[in-house]
């Protein structure tokens, strides 16, 4: 994950939390192709929503890899 900008980086740890969250809660080992389009994308566009409403601005463009 070092190659995502400060906020993605965030925004990914609030989504795994997340994610973390509702697998001890409500559905502790979800078929993989149901879990990827489905609520690990939820988890996603919700935090991305979020961010947009708080005026966080999610850095876009290439992602800068670490030196070699």
């Amino acid at each position: 994950m070092a190659f995502f900008g400060k906020l993605w980086h965030r925004l990914l740890d609030k989504g795994k939390a997340k994610l973390h969250l509702h697998l001890m809660t409500e559905d502790p080992f979800p078929p993989r192709e149901l879990a990827i389009p489905g609520i690990c994308t939820e988890i996603l566009i919700e935090l991305i929503i979020k961010y947009e409403e708080e005026e966080l601005e999610l850095e876009s463009g290439e992602p800068s890899l670490p030196p070699v």
